[in-house]
C-alpha cells in the first residue's frame, strides 16, 4: 500500500489546502480541520492539519465506537485517523438536504 503519511494538508480558509499528494489516494472530501482520502475499498484516512484535532477526534471516535451510526476506527496516528470508508453523504450534507437527527 502507498504511504497515506506523504500527504500533506495545511489550514485554509475555512477548509484545509492539500499541499502535496504524492499518492494515488483520491480526496473525497475537506473541512476545516482536515482532508479525507479513500484508501481502499472500506477505509479512508483523514489528514489533519494539526495533531491536536487527529489526536481529539480520534478520542471521540474511539468513545463513540458502541453507536451504529459512527465509522468503525482502525487507527489514530501522529496527523491522521485511518476510520471505516461508508458511502453516502457528510453529515452536514444530510442535514443541509432537510434530514434531521434525534436528539436522544
Amino acid at each position: 500500500m502507498e504511504d497515506f503519511k506523504s500527504i500533506c494538508v495545511t489550514e485554509g480558509i475555512k477548509k484545509v489546502d492539500v499541499i502535496k499528494n504524492p499518492t494515488s489516494f483520491p480526496l473525497i472530501g475537506k473541512g476545516a480541520q482536515g482532508a479525507v482520502f479513500k484508501v481502499s475499498s472500506d477505509k479512508c484516512v483523514k489528514i489533519c492539519a494539526k495533531p491536536k484535532f487527529a489526536a481529539k477526534e480520534g478520542n471521540v471516535l474511539k468513545i463513540a465506537q458502541e453507536s451504529p451510526t459512527i465509522p468503525r476506527f482502525y487507527e489514530v496516528g501522529h496527523n491522521y485517523i485511518i476510520m471505516e470508508y461508508l458511502e453516502g453523504p457528510t453529515l452536514f450534507q444530510y442535514l443541509e438536504s432537510g434530514g434531521s437527527y434525534p436528539k436522544n
